[in-house]
């Protein structure tokens, strides 16, 4: 009986912070829906203000960004400038949206100083239908299964 008490709590754990996730990811989108690279790009100040508010106190969250069609960052919440090297158009998650197979995605592991995380994403489109990039939320591992192992 504990034991099943304790895989539901972990499945609804689990579910909340993907949740919480979610909503940070359609928020960021809203952010930039509709509009051109070179307006996020003349936006990116407060657009990283908002993002970085957005992540604060989430310590599940390792960054939220948004990339252009071309992999590219255009604003994110842990840089004001996002590094000039970072490009995730090679990428399965990245590729997912591109082909516009729909709803999220989720990346592999990826290793980062402060610990592995994998990205979930979802695709922007204009209005159109065409591709206009990827938004994303990086999710801790460690701070799920840290979670669990406090309990």
């Amino acid at each position: 009986m504990r034991l099943q008490h304790t895989v539901n709590l972990a499945h609804e754990h689990a579910l909340r912070v993907l949740d919480t996730n979610e909503t940070l990811l359609r928020f960021a989108l809203s952010l930039v829906r509709g509009e051109e690279d070179a307006a996020i790009v003349a936006q990116r100040p407060l657009l990283h203000a908002q993002l970085r508010e957005m992540a604060q106190g989430k310590p599940q969250v390792q960054a939220i960004w948004v990339h252009g069609a071309d992999g590219r960052p255009l604003v994110g919440s842990r840089f004001p400038a996002p590094p000039a090297d970072l490009d995730v158009s090679g990428s399965a998650h990245f590729a997912w949206h591109r082909d516009k197979l729909g709803g999220v995605a989720a990346s592999r592991l990826v290793d980062d100083p402060q610990g592995p995380y994998f990205d979930i994403s979802r695709g922007l489109y204009r209005g159109n239908g065409d591709f206009a990039g990827v938004g994303s939320v990086g999710v801790y591992a460690g701070y799920i299964t840290q979670f669990h192992e406090q309990r």
